[in-house]
């Protein structure tokens, strides 16, 4: 997996600040000979999680402290939020994830 080196936060005596970013993918039922249809690619920027399910391109976006509540979705209460991490996952995941 890409990303920035964590020797850094290791090696680090105090706590790190809170925020980054982390992407995430799960596939499932997909066929190695076609183009990946099916599962969810995810993105955890500050205090928000925000999901696009990619068999009917539905996005949920929850903050992190309600994010084991599978079926919440905050987006219409953070519209802002919830368009510019699905850009964000269509910037990592282009032939995934629609743009908003």
């Amino acid at each position: 997996m890409k990303g920035p080196s964590l020797v850094p936060f290791f090696a680090r005596a105090q706590q790190p600040e809170t925020g980054g970013r982390a992407f995430c993918q799960h596939f499932e039922r997909n066929s190695v000979f076609k183009p990946i249809r099916h599962g969810s690619v995810g993105i955890i920027e500050g205090d928000f999680q925000y999901v696009v399910y990619i068999d009917d391109q539905r996005g949920v976006l929850r903050p992190l402290a309600e994010a084991e509540v599978w079926n919440l979705d905050r987006s219409a209460e953070f519209p802002q939020q919830a368009a510019a991490l699905r850009n964000l996952l269509h910037e990592r995941f282009p032939d995934l994830v629609q743009k908003s």
